[in-house]
């Protein structure tokens, strides 16, 4: 897995404050990234060497070859710059992150198949409207926009009198945007307008 030559282990040793089998031993050397993991550089036979995350060097030391798959060095103290074997063992990215998961760490929202109530809270959080940081119209433009498509004007007249893309002006008349406004049309409404049916259905 690891091309590791003795002066390599001599260096990543260097770099570990080992200390009882039951604490931490602490990466001193440079880190990943802010989150505190390790990062060792070793030749293996490539020009400048590869950087390694320092627990999977000491993982791989202690516990051999990971099983297929099992590519991930998971810390039972929950500690990343910890490098002592006791505290690492091999998984894989569903174990990191059920791990994360009973440890309260996993701040991704839940999936919405185990949670759908999730989803409803997600999607009524989102900004509509004007809030949007990219929207076109007022409330104004996007009632007036509804009230000529409920007067049987087609797409291109509504485009005209409002200043408005097609595409926008089908979007409020389809009820494909702006359907949080109160007292608007519903969809069953809005399809006896004056925008007919087009390669945007109707929602």
């Amino acid at each position: 897995m690891f091309n590791l030559t003795e002066k390599d282990l001599n260096r990543f040793w260097q770099k570990v404050a080992v200390r009882g089998d039951d604490e931490c031993w602490l990466w001193m050397g440079a880190r990943v990234n802010d989150n505190g993991y390790g990062s060792f550089t070793v030749a293996n036979g490539k020009p400048g060497g590869k950087k390694i995350v320092a627990s999977r060097i000491s993982c791989f030391l202690a516990h051999g070859e990971p099983p297929q798959d099992w590519n991930r060095s998971l810390h039972s103290c929950d500690n990343p710059p910890c490098c002592n074997p006791h505290h690492l063992r091999w998984g894989t990215q569903k174990h990191n992150v059920k791990d994360a998961q009973d440890r309260g760490r996993h701040i991704n929202p839940p999936s919405v198949r185990d949670n759908p109530e999730w989803e409803a809270r997600r999607l009524a959080a989102m900004p509509k409207g004007e809030t949007l940081h990219n929207n076109s119209l007022t409330e104004g433009i996007a009632r007036e926009i509804m009230s000529l498509h409920m007067a049987h004007k087609n797409i291109t007249q509504i485009a005209e009198a409002t200043g408005k893309p097609k595409h926008v002006v089908a979007d409020v008349c389809r009820g494909r945007s702006w359907r949080h406004l109160d007292g608007i049309p519903s969809i069953e409404e809005l399809k006896t307008g004056g925008v007919r049916r087009g390669a945007n259905q109707f929602t």
